[in-house]
């Protein structure tokens, strides 16, 4: 206890935590790019408690700093510092009227739209001194966020071939299985069809699918491998579902996103130009139909403990 006292009187808790940044996410420009700082701030506040701290805590290591041996035995006081004051805001927290404070969560764009917008309507209306901090992140960046503290709360996906390491730092909780669909534009001539359509029949089709460091982006890759027997053609990358859905209404592509993005078959994707009040001859709202259908086959997937089981391919985590 006596360690404590000294670290939370003599060393900045900020600035430590900037040190618990560093040691996570390997360089001061991704701490900066986090936490939304410039490099030159991080590395000024980091020279500060390093004379605070009394011993050298960075040393150079090419282009870049690493942490010393010193500087990790601090890191993991921190861990301790920062728990501990988590366990005393949430007791304070539980002895007020109201719920009050800052709720930073993060969520895939699917979840942003579908789940967490509608859940924030009642979270104000039950807790109006409560505030809402929202950003829209893939799960590569926002679960290491959560795991450090910068964030409270992250939406996330996972499929069941890509099972993410575990982490005894965050609490996870199901919510919902998503169904995959195959969509088309109208005019395609797979979608006229009311049945399946096989992952095969797509094979010389151009794909418009995620970004290459999303899971999103690799499933549809192992889908096609797997299911098609093919390599896809990939023109088009993007983590937006509705730049995603554009390109397949205006013909560019087909896609394979979840039931939550595109609900109902033969729906037709609007996109309204925003344009300042009063402007002359504004163009008209594109619309665009699209076909979507589900996918008909089965896959084996073997977990990262070696079971076997079988899943349909329309269905995510």
């Amino acid at each position: 206890m006596i360690v404590y006292f000294f670290f939370t009187i003599m060393l900045d808790l900020r600035r430590l935590r900037l040190l618990r940044e560093l040691n996570a996410r390997g360089t001061i420009g991704a701490v900066a790019l986090a936490l939304d700082y410039s490099p030159s701030a991080v590395s000024q506040q980091l020279a500060l408690l390093e004379k605070e701290a009394g011993v050298p805590l960075l040393e150079r290591a090419g282009r870049n700093v690493r942490l010393t041996a010193a500087a990790q035995t601090l890191v993991g006081h921190t861990d301790v510092l920062l728990a501990r004051l988590e366990e005393a805001e949430a007791d304070l927290e539980a002895t007020a009227e109201q719920i009050t404070g800052t709720l930073r969560v993060a969520a895939i764009q699917s979840a942003g739209l579908y789940l967490l917008a509608p859940a924030l309507r009642r979270l104000k209306r039950d807790h109006p001194a409560l505030r809402t901090e929202v950003t829209d992140a893939e799960p590569e960046t926002s679960l290491p966020s959560l795991a450090l503290g910068t964030l409270d709360m992250v939406l996330a996906d996972q499929y069941p071939f890509l099972p993410r390491p575990p982490d005894d730092r965050l609490d996870i909780e199901p919510l919902l299985e998503e169904q995959f669909h195959i969509v088309l534009p109208a005019a395609h001539p797979l979608a006229g069809g009311e049945g399946p359509v096989s992952l095969a029949a797509l094979r010389d089709e151009p794909w418009a699918i995620g970004k290459s460091d999303s899971h999103y982006g690799e499933l549809i890759l192992r889908a096609c491998r797997a299911l098609g027997g093919y390599e896809p053609d990939v023109r088009h990358r993007s983590n937006d579902l509705l730049m995603l859905l554009a390109l397949v209404a205006n013909g560019q592509a087909v896609t394979y996103p979840g039931k939550w993005e595109v609900k109902d078959n033969g729906a037709t994707l609007c996109l309204t130009p925003q344009l300042p009040p009063n402007t002359p001859n504004p163009p008209p709202t594109s619309c665009s139909p699209l076909s979507i259908h589900p996918v008909g086959e089965h896959w084996t997937v073997t977990n990262s403990m070696g079971d076997s089981f079988d899943v349909v391919v329309n269905t995510g985590r």
